[in-house]
C-alpha cells in the first residue's frame, strides 16, 4: 500500500513538473532573454555609436543595461514588469543629465510598442511614440517619433547588432590572471600613489587577491573575479576607516577593459564614474577614470622591479 502511494505521488510530481517545464515564458521575459548579451549600436541623426551590455537580474525579473557611447556618455538602464498594470517599464539615466522613461503596454517576445519621454544628452526634452523590434535575434531596431518640449517635430532611431560569442576568444576574460600577477607601483595624476600586489590563491583559481597600500597610509584588500552569467570582470576592495572601491568591467578584450567604478577614501569622499584600462606592455598598464562630475584621474601602473 505504501509503495503504491509513493508511486502515485511520484507520477503526480512528475506530471506537475512537466506542466511547469512546458509553460511558455511571459512575453516580456522572452523579450529580455532575446536582448541579454553584448551589443553595438548606432543612433541617428548624429551618427552616435556605442556599446551596451544587457543582463537579466533579480532572478530574471529585471533587465539591466550598461551603455557607453562614442561621445563618452555612460548610462545605466533598468527594465521591470508592472504586473498590476501589465506594462513593461524602462528607466535609464546617464552622466550628461540625460534620461529616458519608456512604457510598453504592447509586448511580444520580439517587439515592444508604447511611449517615450526623456532628455537627450544634448539637452533636448522630448516625448513621443516608441516602436522596437528584433530581427533574426541579432538585430534590434527602434524608432521614436514625437515632439520636443517647445512643440517641434522630433524623430530618431537606433540599430543594435548583437556580438556573438564565437567572435570572442574564450581566453579573453582570463587575461587579467596572466598579466596582473605580481607587484605594481601606481602613480596617479591627482598626486597620489600606491603599491599593489596581486596573486592567485592557488594554481587553478580563476580569481585574484590584491593588497593595496595607498600613499595616505590606507591599506585595502581586494578580490577580483569573473561573473560568467553577466560576462563581467568584477573587483571589490575594503580598507580602514570605511575606505573601499568597486569596479565592474562589462567590456573585456585582450589588453583592454572598460566599465564603471565607485570608491570612498578614508576621508569619506566618494566618487562614481567610468573607467578604461589598457595594457601598454608587459610591465606598463594605464587607466583613466572619469567621475560623474567630469573629473578625470589617470593612472600609470609599472611592474615593480624584484
Amino acid at each position: 500500500m505504501i509503495s503504491r502511494s509513493l508511486m502515485y505521488l511520484t507520477l503526480v510530481l512528475f506530471a506537475a513538473a512537466t506542466v511547469c517545464a512546458d509553460e511558455p515564458l511571459p512575453p516580456h521575459v522572452q523579450f529580455w532573454k532575446n536582448l541579454d548579451g553584448h551589443w553595438t549600436y548606432k543612433l541617428s541623426p548624429g551618427d552616435v555609436e556605442g556599446k551596451v551590455t544587457w543582463r537579466l537580474r533579480t532572478r530574471g525579473n529585471t533587465l539591466m543595461g550598461w551603455f557607453t557611447d562614442s561621445n563618452g556618455v555612460v548610462s545605466t538602464e533598468v527594465s521591470g514588469w508592472r504586473a498590476d498594470e501589465k506594462v513593461l517599464v524602462v528607466n535609464g539615466f546617464g552622466d550628461s543629465k540625460n534620461y529616458w522613461h519608456l512604457r510598453f503596454p504592447k509586448v511580444t517576445g520580439t517587439s515592444v510598442e508604447g511611449t517615450a519621454t526623456g532628455i537627450r544628452p544634448d539637452g533636448t526634452e522630448y516625448e513621443g511614440k516608441f516602436v522596437g523590434s528584433l530581427e533574426d535575434g541579432n538585430v534590434y531596431r527602434f524608432s521614436v517619433e514625437g515632439k520636443t518640449k517647445d512643440g517641434k517635430p522630433l524623430k530618431f532611431q537606433g540599430v543594435f547588432t548583437k556580438e556573438t560569442r564565437d567572435t570572442v576568444s574564450n581566453d579573453q576574460w582570463k587575461t587579467p590572471w596572466k598579466w596582473l600577477l605580481g607587484s605594481w607601483d601606481v602613480k596617479r595624476s591627482d598626486g597620489t600613489s600606491a603599491r599593489v600586489h596581486w596573486k592567485k590563491p592557488n594554481e587553478h583559481a580563476e580569481m585574484l587577491i590584491g593588497n593595496w597600500k595607498e600613499s595616505d597610509g590606507t591599506e585595502l584588500n581586494e578580490v577580483v573575479g569573473w561573473h560568467p552569467d553577466s560576462q563581467m570582470l568584477v573587483a571589490h576592495a575594503y580598507g580602514e576607516k570605511g575606505a573601499y572601491f568597486w569596479v565592474r568591467f562589462n567590456e573585456v578584450v585582450p589588453g583592454k577593459l572598460k566599465g564603471f567604478f565607485g570608491n570612498r577614501n578614508a576621508k569619506g569622499e566618494t566618487k562614481r564614474g567610468a573607467i578604461e584600462v589598457e595594457v601598454v606592455s608587459d610591465g606598463v598598464v594605464k587607466s583613466k577614470m572619469t567621475a560623474s562630475d567630469g573629473t578625470v584621474v589617470t593612472e600609470t601602473l609599472t611592474r615593480a622591479q624584484k
